[in-house]
C-alpha cells in the first residue's frame, strides 16, 4: 500500500511545546523582514537571499530549514509555482512506485490529489506549529518544496538525496500566476507583470531560482535532474523514462513499455486529479 502524508502530522521530536517556540522565534525572525506589496490579501515578506513569500510560507520554510533531515534515499522535487508541480508529482510518484502492483498505484493516482502523494514541506509537512516525525516513511521517501536553493535544508544538499527541479517558460508561467492569482483578489495584468518581472512574486526573482538549480545540476548532475516542462509536454514518455531512470527505477524488462505507457496514460497533463490540494494550491499548479 502506497503513504499518502496525513494533513495533521502528529508531533514527536522536539515536543508540542518545544516546536510551538520554534515558531514562534521564527515569526519573530521574520517579522523583522522587509515587506512588499503583494497586490493579493497579504503582503509578501522579503527573504535575506532575496526571495518573497507570504508570513505563514515563509516562517514554514524556515522551520523545515532548520529541522528537515534528509536521507540519501530522498526524492525531492522542487519547481516555481505554476510550473507544472501537479504534473510532474503524479510522474514522480508513478515512477517511484513502480515496483509495487500497477493496480495499486493507478488506484492511488484516481483517488488522491498528487499534492497528498507528495507533499510540500513548506505547506503541508511544517505547517500549523508542528515538527513530525518523518522517520516511520518508507524509503524513497517524496518530497515537495517551492523554496529556492540557497535556502533548502543543510541536509538536502550533505546527504546526496535526489533532486528533481522542473522549469517553465515565464512567460506561461506568469499568465498562469496570474489568473490563479486573480481567483482571489482581481488585479490589473500589466501591475502583475511589472511586478513578476522585478521579481516581487511568489518565490521570485524567477530566473535567480532556476539558476540556482542550473548551477546546481551542472555541478552534480548526479545529485539534480533539470527538467522543462516544454520538453515534457512534447514527449512525456521520453521525459518520464529520463525521471525513473534518475531516481534509480529505470523501466527495464519485458514488460517495460507496457508500463511506461500505462503511467504515462495516467499521468497526463489532460487527466485531472481529485480534490486534496494544501490551501493555496489548485491542482494545476
Amino acid at each position: 500500500m502506497a503513504t499518502v502524508f496525513p494533513r495533521d502530522a502528529g508531533v514527536s521530536t522536539p515536543e508540542a511545546d518545544e516546536a510551538k517556540k520554534i515558531y514562534e522565534e521564527a515569526r519573530r525572525v521574520v517579522s523583522t523582514y522587509e515587506t512588499v506589496p503583494s497586490g493579493a490579501l497579504r503582503d509578501y515578506c522579503r527573504h535575506p537571499g532575496g526571495w518573497h513569500m507570504i508570513m505563514p510560507v515563509m516562517v514554514s520554510s524556515m522551520v523545515a530549514e532548520q529541522h528537515f533531515e534528509a536521507r540519501g534515499t530522498d526524492v525531492l522535487l522542487v519547481t516555481m509555482p505554476k510550473c507544472g508541480t501537479t504534473w510532474i508529482k503524479a510522474l514522480l510518484y508513478a515512477a517511484a512506485r513502480r515496483t509495487d502492483d500497477t493496480s495499486s498505484i493507478l488506484r492511488q493516482l484516481a483517488s488522491h490529489n498528487s499534492h497528498q502523494l507528495v507533499p510540500f514541506l513548506e505547506a503541508q509537512v511544517y505547517t500549523k506549529d508542528q515538527i513530525p516525525d518523518l522517520s516511520s516513511l518508507p524509503a524513497p521517501r517524496l518530497f515537495a518544496s517551492h523554496i529556492p536553493a540557497e535556502s533548502l535544508p543543510p541536509s538536502v544538499v550533505a546527504s546526496g538525496c535526489k533532486v528533481v527541479y522542473l522549469c517553465r517558460d515565464p512567460k506561461d508561467c506568469f499568465v498562469s500566476l496570474w489568473h490563479f492569482m486573480s481567483k482571489f483578489t482581481p488585479r490589473d495584468i500589466d501591475e502583475a507583470h511589472d511586478q513578476f518581472c522585478n521579481g516581487a512574486s511568489l518565490y521570485e526573482p524567477f530566473w535567480e531560482h532556476v539558476l540556482s538549480y542550473w548551477r546546481w545540476h551542472i555541478e552534480r548532475p548526479g545529485q539534480v535532474l533539470f527538467l522543462t516542462y516544454e520538453e515534457l509536454n512534447a514527449n512525456p514518455l521520453g521525459q518520464l523514462r529520463r525521471l525513473a531512470e534518475f531516481i534509480g527505477r529505470p523501466f527495464r524488462g519485458a514488460g517495460g513499455r507496457s508500463g511506461q505507457e500505462d503511467h504515462g496514460g495516467m499521468c497526463h497533463e489532460e487527466h485531472g486529479q481529485p480534490g486534496g490540494e494544501p490551501v493555496g494550491y489548485d491542482r494545476n499548479n
